[in-house]
């Protein structure tokens, strides 16, 4: 029998530098040995028979999944009707999960006990102090150094690159976003966190300083810095243990194992720790509306009566041949791309963000720029700003039906027309009296759908995620592509812009001239890009630069930075639906 779906499950989820001397990053990027780990290669037909015959063979099994199921069903699990194969998720080839045999909705398609899975809590320190995903890391190098002997070794032969974590697995070079011949396709909106085969699958720690800066996005730049920053330290730390296995494997090691921990755990809200689980992490990613089933806990009938088992059941009927799917949440590309190495499409993502300002300061100073409003009182304009944000996250707690999660970070989504009738609040056609930030204030407290809570993006990977110490919201203001924007942003804009006697009227108000405040930002950001939306479309469709293929992991850096051109030309024309 299973109980309900898994609440708070979530996916929990810095190479070497180079010196300025080298080349210039976009040759840089093709020069290098390509290291992405939904790479799948495969030999090209030499004859229209031969490829007659392949398109008619079933798609090879991956031979690591047989043990993997035996292994599993040895510890108390079982896989049912399962078998993992290359799988076409949009242009790229990717290991998935496939159903063999036809199964319904309820059907629990994977079990494993709970106490089987890899825990962060049951491994030691890697040294004193160290984050929990530098600790998994280090115990899974561990175990790929003891071979067959390790009670893990079916598991580490399963994960992409896990014949390279032990010392004598491979060569530890650290791969780039460089060109590669035998790439069999790669491309933005597959969504895999199981691999494909790449020389040394490292995802974005593979990157160096010059193809960071490729990303452009300035926010995601950042959380790579500080991503391959942390992972640095922790390996440094790690050797200066005296550890034998940190000293032997090296950095590269290091770091894919790090990749592997940080693109394949989740966090289980119910006991608070995070775990890697044998199988469900070969589940790709296919969203909401994709996903083909969910994880719950309970007790599956042929597990111990004591035990409870994390169990992936179908939630729609599956036939046979179909990959399985899940969702990893809805989230924007920050998580999919920096702790994963894949882009959901930004057309196709309605949870696509942007960055407006790093906070209710910059917001301040920024208005205060362009209206010239506040430029004599500075202080006076920020202090307005960060009481308007603060009584935004008030009432929007009280509209909203999700209520915070301690130890999570989230911001409240809301479109700016939330006020009186769901209008636009005007400054003196405030129908309720008091102005039209009050008036906007208590058209959010009514809620009724229109306040969203939602994760904040680049937050669930870190140390202090699940910890007491997490902030409850991020500093950063934001904006989605379907115009809602983040509370305390709006209310800012509106407290600022009716401190500035915004003109009333069906298209003045302060509400009104906040919208018109957010498609301008929007749209100096976008000029801010070194390129143009429309030469990373070109890139994409031409599938070349200078040249040279592009590889998977360059497309998708090209992917991101153009998710983010997308929305923020959406927002300065009013949003994907006209809301701004």
């Amino acid at each position: 029998m299973l109980s309900k779906p898994l609440p708070g499950a979530a996916n929990s989820a810095a190479p070497a530098r180079r010196g300025a001397g080298g080349a210039a990053p976009l040759a840089a990027l093709q020069d290098r040995r390509r290291c992405h780990r939904r790479r799948c290669a495969a030999a090209a037909p030499t004859s229209a028979a031969a490829a007659a015959a392949a398109a008619d063979a079933p798609p090879p099994s991956d031979p690591s999944f047989a043990p993997l199921a035996a292994w599993l069903e040895a510890a108390g699990g079982r896989v049912t009707g399962l078998d993992l194969r290359p799988c076409r998720m949009g242009a790229a080839t990717v290991r998935g999960l496939v159903a063999t045999a036809p199964a319904r909705a309820g059907d629990a398609l994977l079990s494993l006990p709970l106490p089987r899975a890899l825990r962060d809590d049951a491994v030691p320190a890697a040294f004193p102090g160290a984050p929990w995903a530098a600790s998994m890391a280090a115990f899974l190098l561990a175990e790929a150094a003891r071979g067959a002997a390790s009670d893990w070794a079916p598991y580490i032969a399963s994960l992409p690159g896990g014949h390279l974590l032990a010392c004598g697995g491979g060569a530890a070079e650290s791969g780039g976003a460089g060109r590669s011949g035998s790439e069999s396709g790669s491309g933005s909106g597959s969504a895999s966190s199981s691999g494909g085969g790449s020389d040394w699958p490292a995802g974005t720690l593979a990157l160096s300083d010059a193809e960071v800066a490729e990303v452009q996005y300035a926010p995601a730049v950042a959380a790579l810095q500080a991503y391959r920053q942390l992972a640095r330290q922790s390996y440094e730390a790690w050797r200066d243990t005296g550890s034998p296995i940190a000293a032997a494997g090296g950095w590269e090691r290091f770091a894919l194992a790090l990749h592997l921990v940080q693109s394949r755990t989740i966090r289980l809200a119910i006991t608070g720790c995070r775990v890697m689980i044998p199988a469900v992490d070969c589940l790709n990613h296919g969203g909401s509306s994709g996903a083909t089933g969910a994880l719950a806990l309970g007790g599956a009938s042929w597990a111990p009566a004591s035990e409870r088992s994390i169990c992936f059941v179908a939630s729609r009927d599956v036939a046979a041949g179909e990959q399985v799917l899940w969702t990893y949440g809805d989230r924007s590309n920050e998580d999919f791309f920096v702790y994963h190495a894949f882009v959901v499409d930004g057309q196709d993502n309605p949870h696509e963000e942007v960055q407006l300002w790093g906070g209710a300061a910059e917001l301040a100073a920024w208005h205060a720029a362009e209206t010239g409003a506040g430029a004599r009182a500075p202080a006076a304009a920020e202090a307005a700003a960060a009481d308007a944000a603060r009584r935004a996250v008030q009432a929007g707690t009280i509209g909203c039906s999700s209520p915070h999660v301690p130890g999570t970070c989230s911001w409240l989504l809301v479109p700016l027309g939330a006020g009186a009738g769901g209008g636009g609040g005007g400054g003196s056609g405030s129908e309720s009296g008091g102005g039209a930030l009050e008036d906007w204030l208590r058209g959010v407290k009514r809620g009724g759908g229109r306040v969203q809570r939602r994760l904040a993006p680049l937050r669930l990977h870190t140390p202090e995620w699940g910890a007491a110490g997490c902030p409850a919201a991020p500093d950063e203001l934001l904006a989605c592509r379907d115009g809602r924007l983040d509370a305390r942003a709006a209310a800012a804009l509106i407290a600022l812009s009716e401190a500035a006697a915004a003109p009333a009227g069906p298209a003045g108000g302060a509400a009104a001239e906040a919208a018109r405040m957010v498609r301008r930002r929007a749209a100096q950001l976008l000029a801010g890009f070194p390129t143009t939306a429309e030469a990373d479309e070109k890139l994409l469709r031409d599938g070349t630069a200078d040249g040279q293929p592009l590889t998977g992991l360059y497309r998708e850096v090209v992917a991101y930075r153009l998710a983010k051109k997308r929305v923020l030309a959406e927002l300065a024309n009013g949003g994907a639906d006209g809301r701004v």
